[in-house]
């Protein structure tokens, strides 16, 4: 399998003192991140008036409107060619930070691609450089974590919508286990966690920390099963256990602001 990274500019320019620790981040992440805050973005008709259509007509402005909206919904739909058109048209710059990513974006490049003026792009769908700095800035709160030894991206709870889901098997698989196990004990099919441990090939501590899964609220169980955990929380979290009550569950886990 063919993995794709960005690497820090002082490192590409040889300023090796400057790179500091964060050396390379997973591209898949930060285009993902990009694109589903892009589509956010434009599903606010407020805030692309406010941005793009200030100084239009109203006619234009519905349109603009309708185009922004039409452009979000059918993003997930779109070819990976399509999408990478897209964006190539519309984004100067994106950086990644500590604490946030900083978006970018062209308004021109913007204007010309919703409302179908073909003018700024060439016969082969490039972007031709545009003219002028006028630009909007989007933010992405996300901060730079080492997980299970690589770089990732923590998305703080609330931002994750928009953003496809990343399915960690591993915990998924326990969460089924966790949830047979528990039905095993709770209808006497199985007397003990030693019986579990016994019949499973695994050491009773091990089945005892694999059955805390089956006491997790239910919305981070959904997370979970549908890829929409943090991406921080990997199986290792749960040897260090979980509090009973709910509420503190996603405080702990990450599922939750407060």
């Amino acid at each position: 399998m063919r993995y794709r990274y960005y690497v820090g500019q002082a490192l590409l320019q040889h300023r090796d003192g400057d790179a500091g620790s964060i050396i390379r981040i997973p591209a898949r992440e930060i285009e993902e991140l990009v694109a589903a805050r892009i589509a956010a973005w434009l599903k606010d008709s407020g805030l692309v008036i406010d941005e793009l259509g200030d100084s239009l007509p109203p006619r234009d402005q519905e349109r603009l409107m309708v185009a922004a909206r039409n452009q979000a919904e059918r993003w997930p739909r779109m070819s990976g060619s399509g999408q990478r058109a897209f964006v190539l048209r519309i984004v100067a710059r994106v950086t990644v930070s500590e604490r946030e990513i900083r978006i970018v974006l062209r308004r021109n490049g913007l204007r010309h691609a919703l409302l179908g003026d073909e003018s700024s792009i060439d016969m082969e769908g490039a972007p031709r450089p545009q003219v002028g700095g006028d630009t909007l800035t989007l933010h992405v709160p996300a901060r730079l974590k080492l997980c299970s030894g690589e770089m990732r991206l923590v998305i703080p709870p609330g931002n994750t919508r928009g953003r496809r889901p990343r399915i960690n098997a591993a915990l998924i698989k326990a969460l089924t286990r966790a949830q047979a196990w528990k039905e095993k004990l709770f209808s006497g099919q199985a007397p003990s966690i030693q019986t579990i441990a016994k019949a499973e090939g695994v050491t009773p501590r091990y089945v005892g920390r694999i059955l805390r899964l089956a006491f997790l609220a239910p919305d981070i169980v959904e997370a979970i099963l549908d890829g929409y955990q943090p991406a921080d929380l990997e199986l290792e979290r749960f040897r260090k256990g979980i509090p009973i009550g709910w509420h503190e569950q996603r405080k702990v886990l990450g599922f939750s602001r407060g």
